[in-house]
C-alpha cells in the first residue's frame, strides 16, 4: 500500500501490478493493512483497514481480487448535514438481494460526497466523491438484469453511471446541458433531464450520443417532475401543467385539461 489510499494488485503471481479502480477511502497520508481471504484464488475476498490521517478511513472490501473496494465498517465519517436522495431498485422489499442507495454529505467538506448502498442487511459505502457535488440518484427499471445505478450532481450537471450494482461508476463522456431539476432513467443507457424554461433533454448510450432537445409547448416552465411507465414518460412542470410521451422521451405533448 503506498500514498493515501492505494492499493495494488495482481492477478499473475506478482509479474504484473495494477492499481485498484476504486480504492479504500481516506483523506490525508493513509495506511493500508490489507488481509486475504484463505480462499483468495478462488473467491477474490479481501479486506483492508485503511488508518486515514484525518477522515474517511475505515474496514473495506473487496470480492474481485483488489480491483474495487466497498467501505463496510468502521468509516470515520457522518452525514453531516443532509440525506440527498434515496433509490429503491424496483424489487426492493419482495427480494431480498434487491438493494437501495442514498447518497449523503460527508464530513470533510460539503463538497464531499458518498453513495451508499444496502442490500437488507447491511449497508456500505460503494463510492465516495471529492470531484462532483453529487445529490441524485437513480436505479435503472431493469436492475434486476443489468445491475445499472446513475448519481448525479443536479447543480454543475454531471452524471456517474455504474453497470455493476455500483462497485464502481464511471463518467457520462457527454454531460447534461442545464442544471438539473428532475430526471428519470428509462433504462441501463437512457436518461432524461428537466430544466428550467420547459427544457427537456434525452441521451443514450449513458451520454455516448449528444443530448437531444425533445419539443415542448412553448408556455412550459421549470421542469419539476418526470416519470416512466414502459414508454410512456410524464413531464410536470411548476405552473401544473403536465406533458406526455408515447416514444420513450422522444416527442412531448400537453395534456388537455
Amino acid at each position: 500500500a503506498t500514498g493515501p489510499g492505494s492499493i495494488w494488485y495482481s492477478t499473475d503471481d506478482g509479474d504484473d501490478w495494477d492499481e485498484t479502480d476504486k480504492a479504500p477511502t481516506g483523506t490525508g497520508v493513509t495506511q493500508n493493512l490489507v488481509i486475504v481471504d484463505d480462499d483468495f484464488a478462488d473467491s477474490g475476498i479481501a479486506w483492508c483497514a485503511s488508518n486515514a490521517a484525518t477522515k474517511e478511513g475505515g474496514v473495506h472490501l473487496t470480492t474481485d481480487f483488489g480491483a474495487t473496494w466497498n467501505g463496510i465498517s468502521l468509516l470515520d465519517t457522518d452525514m453531516a448535514e443532509a440525506v440527498y436522495d434515496i433509490a429503491f431498485s424496483p424489487d426492493y422489499g419482495t427480494d431480498d438481494a434487491a438493494p437501495m442507495f442514498m447518497v449523503a454529505e460527508s464530513s470533510v467538506a460539503t463538497t464531499d460526497d458518498s453513495v451508499w448502498k444496502y442490500d437488507g442487511t447491511n449497508w456500505e459505502r460503494v463510492w465516495y466523491d471529492v470531484t462532483n457535488e453529487l445529490d441524485l440518484v437513480e436505479v435503472s427499471p431493469g436492475y434486476a438484469g443489468d445491475t445499472a445505478v446513475f448519481v448525479a450532481a443536479s447543480a454543475a450537471p454531471t452524471i456517474l453511471y455504474s453497470h455493476d450494482g455500483g462497485a464502481d461508476f464511471t463518467a457520462m463522456i457527454r454531460q447534461p446541458l442545464a442544471a438539473i431539476t428532475s430526471w428519470v432513467v428509462i433504462d441501463d443507457e437512457t436518461v432524461i433531464t428537466g430544466a428550467s424554461g420547459g427544457a427537456i433533454y434525452k441521451t443514450v448510450r449513458y451520454g455516448r450520443r449528444i443530448w437531444d432537445e425533445p419539443t415542448v409547448a412553448a408556455a412550459a416552465g421549470l421542469i419539476t417532475d418526470l416519470a416512466v411507465l414502459g414508454d410512456t414518460v410524464l413531464a410536470g412542470d411548476d405552473a401544473s401543467q403536465v406533458f406526455i410521451s408515447s416514444d420513450s422521451g422522444d416527442e412531448f405533448e400537453e395534456v388537455s385539461a
